[in-house]
């Protein structure tokens, strides 16, 4: 009976099926475009960089004041900060920041290759209509989960990369005037909620699923 109610679409569900191989493949694809892109960065620097949520401090010396209403002891500036550094700078940056570029782009495309794999092999079965099933219960739980990992992961590593900006910042330039301040460590619970919300509503989509296949069982018995 539940098979009836809700009935598959083979043509859609083998177009979906495909989309999520190319998109699996075209993963695999950057695999040695992102090897590439990390040892040339090594090798050449770029000039220009970026320190991401940087805090900063500019005391009041190095302040020029033009209006005498307006004069700060000191002024705070949180935000991404952009510098043009030399080569051996640029380098020192690399290096202090690879480790989490690294770990972010291998988050990345695990994501990406993982629900890609998960997402063909279930609209493969919803093809053969094949859909309320233990495997694909188990599926739709492992794309739930992942999604919610990614989120949590993405916003640890991101935390990793704004300490290890700063421990370049404050080691290897000293401005005048200028102090750089330890980032403020705290989860971006805003960034969270987006992910964290999916991979809920997915987990619970599992478990309708889930549901979907008792239902169907006992209806097989019955008949």
């Amino acid at each position: 009976m539940l098979s009836k109610i809700i009935k598959p679409r083979p043509t859609l569900c083998g177009a979906i099926a495909v989309l999520s191989t190319v998109l699996e493949a075209i993963g695999v694809l950057c695999i040695p475009f992102q090897i590439f892109m990390t040892v040339r960065g090594h090798l050449h620097p770029p000039a220009t960089s970026f320190l991401t949520s940087m805090r900063l401090a500019i005391d009041n010396g190095a302040i020029r004041q033009t209006s005498p209403s307006f004069a700060p002891t000191k002024i705070e500036f949180d935000g991404t900060l952009w510098l043009s550094l030399d080569p051996t700078l640029a380098g020192k940056l690399e290096h202090a920041t690879r480790l989490p570029i690294a770990m972010h782009n291998l988050r990345t495309m695990v994501f990406v290759l993982a629900v890609a794999e998960l997402f063909r092999r279930l609209f493969r079965s919803a093809a053969r209509r094949e859909v309320f099933t233990t495997i694909n219960v188990r599926r739709v739980r492992w794309i739930g989960a992942l999604i919610l990992l990614n989120g949590v992961l993405g916003q640890v590593i991101s935390e990793w990369h704004v300490l290890s900006t700063f421990a370049f910042a404050h080691s290897s330039l000293s401005i005048e005037g200028i102090s750089f301040m330890p980032p403020q460590i705290m989860m971006n619970w805003a960034s969270l909620v987006q992910p964290l919300l999916a991979g809920l509503v997915v987990l619970a989509l599992a478990e309708v699923f889930n549901q979907g296949v008792v239902l169907k069982q006992e209806n097989d018995l019955t008949v």
